[in-house]
């Protein structure tokens, strides 16, 4: 994670151009109730999010690979499961 305190030009430009989602952000991109989200951090199953003050975000990047490999898993295991059946 970048230092906030350094005044690095690409640094301090790679900060503020994440944009940051809250509970009900996550959960209308997952497509879950925040309830779930909740629930799957809970269980450490989505990752954790970072707290401005009291509120938690997560980066809109850790959203999207949090998808991508979700969608990757979900892929292998079809596969495997396909090779277990024998189509």
């Amino acid at each position: 994670m970048a230092d906030i305190s350094s005044d690095s030009g690409h640094e301090r430009a790679a900060i503020d151009t994440q944009v940051l989602l809250g509970y009900p952000d996550v959960a209308k991109r997952l497509r879950l109730s925040e309830r779930t989200v909740r629930r799957l951090v809970n269980q450490g199953s989505f990752p954790p999010p970072f707290f401005l003050g009291r509120t938690p975000r997560w980066t809109e990047t850790l959203v999207t690979e949090y998808i991508v490999q979700a969608q990757s898993k979900a892929q292998t295991d079809a596969e495997k499961w396909k090779k277990r059946r024998g189509c």
